[in-house]
């Protein structure tokens, strides 16, 4: 996608016009490129989500770009984005927080971090000056 995609979609949008809808067949052809690189990124265990972000990336700028976002926004905005959020919240297993594998890790690398900040931040302002050269 990152070779050929760029020059395909450019010109997939060649011919739209200001104040013209997305055709159905460039607006069928742009969600089965979408659909396709979810699948690939999917197929090589990456979450399908940064399929759509590579097509994005690859679709040139222009009034296309601009018509194809107007278009279906309504419907992505009121019925996708809470059925992703519905599934990826559904999808998070929290058995892992009670795990005591995972509280050893939290915790171990809570503490340097946090003792790095304190080192970091200074002694408090109302201590006596003779301890504030120790810290």
């Amino acid at each position: 996608m990152a070779c050929g995609g760029h020059a395909a979609a450019a010109r997939l949008g060649s011919g739209q016009q200001t104040g013209v809808a997305v055709g159905n067949a460039s607006l069928a052809v742009v969600l089965a490129l979408f659909k396709l690189s979810a699948f690939a990124m999917d197929a090589i265990s990456i979450h399908n989500v940064f399929g759509g972000f590579l097509l994005g990336a690859c679709m040139p700028r222009g009034v296309f770009v601009q018509k194809l976002r107007e278009e279906p926004q309504p419907f992505v905005v009121v019925f996708l984005l809470p059925m992703f959020f519905t599934c990826s919240g559904l999808n998070t297993r929290l058995d892992i927080l009670f795990d005591p594998a995972m509280g050893v890790a939290a915790l171990a690398s809570w503490r340097p971090r946090s003792a790095a900040k304190v080192r970091r931040a200074g002694p408090p302002p109302g201590w006596p000056a003779s301890r504030r050269a120790m810290h």
